[in-house]
């Protein structure tokens, strides 16, 4: 199980929100936000088969096209550092 760790305002202590929530509660909030994030990766992943299938004419799968790919993804990882 992954960690999701939320920074919550100052202004919430007044709400009791912060250490002194339950545990059962957190549970109950990191639920909601799993529930929600599955949600909006299976839309994602409706729409990118959605915009593949209205793309046009499939293209060969060749190794050149994979080797061109590589390439970019290597460079773009070298810029990110």
């Amino acid at each position: 199980m992954q960690t999701l760790n939320i920074a919550l305002p100052n202004s919430l202590e007044a709400f009791g929100v912060g250490e002194s929530v339950s545990p059962e509660y957190w549970q109950r909030i990191r639920k909601e936000v799993q529930t929600r994030l599955d949600q909006y990766q299976e839309q994602d992943l409706e729409q990118f088969v959605r915009e593949g299938l209205e793309s046009g004419e499939p293209i060969p799968f060749t190794h050149d096209i994979w080797t061109k790919i590589d390439a970019n993804i290597q460079r773009r990882l070298k810029e990110a550092k």
